[in-house]
């Protein structure tokens, strides 16, 4: 497992190949649409941007939904726990509530704010990006738990990853470290997680039609 290709996106650095087409992940979409991890925002804005100017095509899956939603919905409600003095607990069994989940309980209505960023962002997405399809059937399963086994992702990761392959896609756009463990990928990221494996590797741009990828692909669609 040694065998992505990374690029880091942060500001200034020109050492960056263009894909076709690219996969955004959540960390990435939220970092630019929603209100999370400031430090890498101006990064991930340059980056899509350059992405537009180069006529790369963007794009995202249901699976960003979800998760986009849920990381809205914490937001959202933290802010307003931390408003109210609401803090972190822990129950009689010693499992931490959070604070924000505690609000949640008795407070659902605030979802009428959770469900208008998500709104808001949807449209975005929707008016800027391709919506890649896919059936999440046994097969589809099958790849997501190649992936998972084979490259140390977790089940959401190795999802995102699934996705992108099915449609075509080898390029992803991520804050997350764990993709760089997917071999045959290229991986543009801006977090020292993510660079930090940049010295490890053979930074050479890898074609969509590589034997890795045919490998992965062909344990469950050949």
């Amino acid at each position: 497992m040694n065998g992505s290709t990374i690029y880091s996106i942060r500001s200034g650095n020109t050492n960056i190949i263009y894909p076709d087409i690219i996969y955004l992940d959540t960390s990435f979409i939220y970092t630019v649409y929603g209100d999370e991890n400031a430090n890498y925002k101006r990064s991930c804005d340059d980056f899509f941007i350059n992405c537009v100017l180069s006529k790369t095509i963007l794009t995202y899956s249901g699976v960003v939904l979800d998760e986009l939603k849920h990381l809205i919905q914490v937001n959202i409600y933290d802010k307003e726990a931390e408003k109210r003095g609401i803090t972190d607990e822990h129950n009689s069994n010693g499992v931490i509530i959070k604070r924000w989940k505690k609000l949640f309980d008795i407070e659902p209505g605030i979802m009428v704010d959770v469900m208008k960023e998500y709104n808001r962002v949807r449209e975005i997405l929707d008016n800027n990006m391709i919506l890649l399809e896919y059936k999440d059937d046994e097969k589809f399963r099958k790849l997501v738990d190649y992936i998972g086994l084979n490259f140390g992702q977790d089940s959401i990761d190795a999802k995102h990853i699934a996705v992108a392959l099915i449609n075509g896609i080898n390029s992803i756009a991520t804050l997350d470290e764990h993709f760089v463990r997917t071999d045959g990928m290229n991986i543009y990221g801006p977090t020292k997680g993510i660079i930090k494996h940049i010295d490890k590797r053979n930074n050479v741009y890898q074609e969509f039609d590589n034997i890795v990828i045919s490998n992965i692909l062909d344990s469950v669609y050949k």
